[in-house]
């Protein structure tokens, strides 16, 4: 099965051709941008987001425009969100010819604005058809990135130096890849061989027999960043059986990925190497521009459908990238490199650019039954056409990468799915005043085959509301996992590692009405 790298498969490709576009533009991006896992308001996320054929919440303007004609009195909310992300990696090694484990962990703690909306509510007519006229406005935090993740490889045969070695093959020095190759190279991570190639520092010989130094591998990396959605929605209520909106949502990300990598030999290797640092750093910021259609139908008072269409999202994405290794010696020679001195550093120039990228469509599909006043039971499907995201060339490329972004579109084809979401979600009044809620999510892994399972996620919470006000809390525990590998090149694959992530989400919402 195919595995998610964290040496992307445009890395690759970049690579084949002497571009320096390490990790830009990956499959992963398509996936991430496309993939909403956040949803909204501490009621909405309650009840599993399964809001579709609702309406009459504020966040669910994202999620359905025609919700926005259920209302029938100007709304104000906001909702915060503490969240804390758990990791767990676990790798599989052989350690002196017996197989071993070893699992590390990994925590971070965020805060961030989930919904902050205004619907403005004008009723027009008790007889005609056309009922209300109603004007939303809102900001929907759609995803959080913020993520720590920390991998362990106690003993691996095979090294990044490898792959830097590999990847490096028949280019000149100065034409290295700067985010890679050039800085392994400069620091006398990867040497050159004679023949127009280059071999790793751990390659070398004792008593004129060839050995490799076995490496210990850790990688730790920090994900920082939020999606968000402003949305104008315009719904009407039609004779109080029909409801239909149209949202418009300019959509805004910000991603940062730091990794530092290390790489460490055993004491006194033939190598002489001690350890090396290998830092990365990316950052995307991106804009763009998403159209939404949605309709309610009320065939009588306990039974509600709803359907909802969202196009694909246009992004102007901006890309920032750099790197740098510290590689430190045993000892302050080896002649047989050239090496004098036993710590070395180097900096890669900063890696700027700017492409195009359109995200996945989708469309949900809602039913709810309204028992009396005291139960509510709905249910949500929702379809994302992942395998139609695609990158393509911004009108300020300086080269033509249009062959590039053939073959990465082709790759997202071949890598993603369309897959179908779920949510199922219930509410029950207590008394006039207080609600319990429960709501269970599914969440479908984007691609076809990866070793990265469903996104699972139970959800519970509480409300209290008056005719002026509300106040509602909720807790979610979101579960996934996948398989991850430092680097995939070539005859150099590195040791899987198994890691598994949990979310504790807790939600306040505050609201007003007038």
């Amino acid at each position: 099965m195919k595995k998610i790298y964290t040496i992307s498969l445009f890395c690759a490709i970049c690579l084949s051709i002497g571009i320096n576009r390490v990790e830009a533009q990956t499959i992963l991006e398509a996936g991430r941008y496309s993939r909403q896992t956040n949803m909204g308001s501490a009621r909405a996320t309650a009840m599993g987001g399964a809001f579709t054929a609702l309406g009459g919440e504020v966040s669910g303007i994202t999620k359905n425009p025609a919700g926005v004609g259920v209302f029938r009195n100007t709304e104000i909310t906001l909702t915060l969100n503490p969240t804390v992300s758990k990791s767990s990696s676990y790798a599989n090694f052989i350690e002196n010819g017996f197989p071993n484990s070893t699992t590390s962990k990994a925590s971070r703690t965020s805060f961030q604005m989930d919904n902050l909306g205004l619907v403005l509510a004008f009723k027009i007519s008790d007889d005609a058809p056309l009922r209300y006229f109603n004007v939303g406005i809102a900001y929907t935090n759609t995803n959080n990135f913020n993520l720590e993740t920390n991998r362990l490889v106690p003993t691996s045969p095979t090294s990044m130096t490898h792959v830097w070695a590999e990847q490096s093959a028949g280019i000149e020095p100065d034409y290295l890849n700067s985010l890679g190759g050039q800085l392994a190279y400069n620091t006398y991570l990867i040497n050159p061989n004679g023949d127009g190639g280059y071999f790793s520092v751990l390659d070398n010989s004792v008593d004129g027999t060839p050995v490799t130094d076995a490496v210990s591998q850790n990688e730790k990396v920090r994900e920082k960043g939020y999606q968000g959605s402003y949305t104008v929605s315009l719904g009407a209520n039609i004779s109080d059986k029909w409801y239909v909106g149209l949202g418009i949502s300019a959509q805004q990300l910000s991603y940062r990925h730091t990794s530092l990598y290390r790489e460490a030999a055993a004491l006194n290797a033939p190598s002489g190497l001690d350890y090396y640092d290998y830092h990365t750093w990316e950052h995307n910021d991106a804009v763009g521009a998403q159209f939404s259609f949605g309709l309610i139908y009320r065939p009588t008072n306990a039974i509600r459908l709803g359907a909802s269409i969202h196009t694909p999202t246009w992004w102007e994405v901006n890309y920032d990238a750099d790197a740098y290794i510290d590689a430190f010696y045993n000892n302050e020679r080896d002649e047989t490199i050239g090496r004098d001195g036993d710590w070395f550093s180097d900096t890669s120039p900063l890696t700027s650019y700017h492409y195009s990228m359109r995200t996945a469509w989708r469309a949900d599909l809602g039913a709810a039954v309204v028992i009396g006043k005291r139960l509510i039971i709905s249910a949500d499907a929702e379809y994302i056409a992942y395998s139609k995201a695609k990158y393509s060339e911004s009108g300020d490329d300086f080269y033509n990468f249009e062959p590039l972004y053939g073959e990465l579109n082709s790759s997202i084809r071949s890598t993603y799915a369309s897959k179908w979401n779920y949510a199922v979600g219930a509410e029950f009044k207590l008394t006039r005043n207080f609600s319990l809620r429960y709501g269970y999510n599914l969440n479908a892994t984007p691609y076809r085959n990866a070793e990265e399972s469903d996104l699972k996620q139970h959800n519970c919470g509480i409300g209290w509301s008056k005719e002026w006000a509300m106040i509602d809390f909720s807790y979610s525990n979101c579960k996934y996992n996948n398989t991850t590998q430092f680097y995939n090149w070539g005859e150099y694959a590195s040791i899987p590692v198994t890691n598994e992530y949990q979310r504790h989400i807790m939600k306040l919402t505050l609201g007003a009405k007038f």
